[in-house]
């Protein structure tokens, strides 16, 4: 998204930034953004007759990373006029931001640097919450899952939508034909591979079930690898009339290994 700062005291010209938003503070009313140079600026707001003007505005500049590094997996097909994203990827100098299938404002999931995983969703009330620590990021070199989704396709056009600065030099804009898909039920596996550790994927005992569509974002030297499956018959979790039926094909691509505990967020 784009935000314009009006002249003001706080801000001595007009300009318009390019940033991604993280979170929102109910409370104090506050908006944290992601710039696109690596920093990330915190913002105040007040309420004033018909505007909502910015009290305060404090940036915080990236240390080490001049850009950040964006990808974004989309329906290949308009959906309502748009392709709509099916998850969306940024790096930058503190760590890995993403979301997978949501449509919600400033829902996402971030790995940082220290390893310490936080998810920000309507669950969290938009507040960042931990959930785990993994591998420093910046000492990553293996392969881990980074998370699952189950999308309903009759409700891709609530994702949001591609807009014209996703399609950017330096963006990655990967897409998947979802009207190829039999199933009116998605599934996005989402796993990160240090790049060189890319030959691991030839491994025979971890290959995708028949018909899965693979898509493989470079962001540096971190593969996000992302497994698209949509066939009732490669489904890793299908809806039910009583709830859910999860399956496994192999440790990679399971959904029912024994001593396993997900956790899953879903929304009507």
């Amino acid at each position: 998204m784009a935000i314009e700062l009006v002249p003001s005291r706080f801000v001595r010209q007009r300009i318009e930034i390019d940033l991604l938003l993280l979170s929102w503070n109910e409370g104090e009313r506050t908006l944290l953004f992601l710039l696109a140079d690596g920093g990330s600026l915190r913002l105040k707001l007040v309420s004033q007759p018909n505007r909502l003007a910015v009290q305060a505005a404090h940036a915080f500049p990236s240390n080490s990373v001049a850009t950040v590094m964006r990808a974004i997996i989309a329906t290949d097909e308009s959906i309502n006029g748009d392709q709509r994203k099916l998850a969306w990827f940024a790096r930058n100098s503190r760590g890995l931001y993403f979301e997978l299938g949501g449509s919600f404002v400033a829902s996402h999931t971030s790995y940082h640097i220290d390893g310490n995983v936080f998810h920000t969703s309507p669950a969290t009330d938009l507040h960042a919450r931990f959930q785990r620590r993994h591998v420093p990021l910046d000492q990553f070199c293996g392969w881990t899952r980074l998370g699952f989704a189950m999308i309903n396709k009759d409700q891709l056009a609530m994702n949001a939508p591609v807009k014209p600065k996703d399609r950017k030099a330096g963006s990655i804009l990967a897409t998947v034909p979802i009207a190829q898909l039999p199933s009116e039920t998605i599934n996005l596996l989402v796993e990160l591979l240090h790049r060189d550790r890319r030959h691991w994927l030839e491994t025979p005992g971890v290959q995708p079930p028949q018909y899965a569509i693979l898509r493989c974002l470079d962001l540096d030297d971190l593969l996000v690898v992302i497994t698209v499956l949509g066939h009732e018959s490669n489904l890793l979790v299908l809806p039910t009339e009583e709830g859910f039926q999860v399956r496994h094909y192999n440790d990679r691509y399971s959904a029912n290994q024994p001593g396993a505990t997900h956790t899953f967020e879903a929304y009507r």
